[in-house]
């Protein structure tokens, strides 16, 4: 199992590898360590798994808006990323 501190440095990687710009990654204490949840996006979708969730900060005109990434806390792999207008994957690839 990988520890929050792992899990944000995935998240870090994730979003240099995805070219995303963010204000910055929210404390630890923001950091959620979820067990038994369902995955509602990706590969994975419908498997129940225990997961991490690194909220970080976007700038949208004057605000700053939270988006997150969900990671395996069992393998450090990123399942999913999502902010208020839907999984950022899609939106991406669009």
């Amino acid at each position: 199992m990988i520890t929050k501190e792992e899990a944000i440095k995935i998240a870090i990687d994730y979003l240099k590898l995805r070219k995303r710009d963010y204000t910055r990654i929210f404390s630890q204490e923001k950091v959620s360590y979820w067990e038994n949840r369902e995955v509602l996006y990706g590969k994975h979708e419908g498997k129940i798994m225990n997961n991490y969730t690194v909220s970080y900060g976007v700038m949208w005109g004057n605000e700053e808006w939270r988006a997150f990434i969900m990671i395996s806390s069992e393998t450090g792999e990123v399942l999913y990323s999502m902010n208020s207008h839907g999984w950022i994957e899609e939106l991406e690839d669009e």
